[in-house]
């Protein structure tokens, strides 16, 4: 989903009370993490006992500042997150629902004796690319996860069964099922986010919603059906966005 972060200088893994210059505040039962990246870069997320990302993480630009912060639930991206410019200014704001992208706002930024800036511009005016793919650090490659999660209901019948990146990030396929044992959704995760195929059924087993996620927002064809099997909408999306 993001572009690979080469040359990884350092990576320390410690509770927030023994780890030095971890400044997040963990959640009670989390701990801490740090990593920093070439050239100075860092980043601080919290994570469970079994490894999975839980509560805010905080991304820095190598100056110290802050670039990137928000939260993630049972490792996906929850929440609304933030990103600044490298001298300080708040230029967008998303809101996400279980990896997904439901909302997004760019602010427009206005900066003493300077033209407006371009959120299209290349960066020299310290403004991340919005065309780019979302401006965040490099994560560890699919192949690094930890043990497979599964949960059952009261009476046996699977509830939940996907993996967890190295990082604690939701990676890969998830199913999730009724408790009769009818399949309910699948959904495409990479590193906390819905990426790729998106599927749910109706309880009777017909087809409800189908269509693609890209860096977590809807892209290309959607469709809808009734529990009587009708299609009801059939829409094309382009980067979370109908046509108008």
């Amino acid at each position: 989903m993001v572009a690979t972060v080469v040359a990884l200088l350092a990576f320390a893994s410690m509770g927030a009370t023994g780890c030095a210059g971890v400044q997040t505040e963990c959640p009670l039962g989390t701990e801490a993490k740090r990593r920093i990246f070439s050239g100075g870069a860092e980043s601080e997320w919290c994570y469970r006992a079994d490894g999975v990302h839980q509560g805010p993480e905080v991304r820095y630009y190598e100056s110290g500042t802050r670039m990137i912060e928000g939260a993630y639930l049972d490792g996906v991206r929850q929440g609304e997150w933030h990103y600044t410019t490298r001298d300080g200014f708040l230029w967008r704001r998303d809101r996400w629902e279980d990896g997904a992208l439901v909302d997004k706002h760019i602010e427009p930024i206005a900066r003493p004796n300077a033209p407006p800036g371009d959120l299209f511009a290349p960066t020299d005016s310290m403004v991340i690319k919005l065309a780019s793919a979302d401006p965040t650090l490099g994560r560890t490659s699919r192949q690094d996860e930890l043990p497979s999660f599964a949960a059952w209901y009261g009476n046996g019948k699977p509830r939940v069964l996907g993996h967890y990146d190295r990082d604690g990030l939701r990676t890969s396929t998830w199913w999730f099922w009724y408790e009769d044992g009818q399949v309910a959704r699948q959904v495409d995760y990479d590193a906390g986010v819905r990426h790729r195929m998106f599927r749910e059924w109706h309880q009777s087993g017909r087809s409800k919603t189908d269509g693609f996620y890209l860096d977590g927002e809807r892209d290309g064809q959607w469709r809808r059906w009734d529990e009587q099997g009708r299609l009801v909408a059939a829409q094309e999306y382009g980067h979370g966005m109908l046509p108008p």
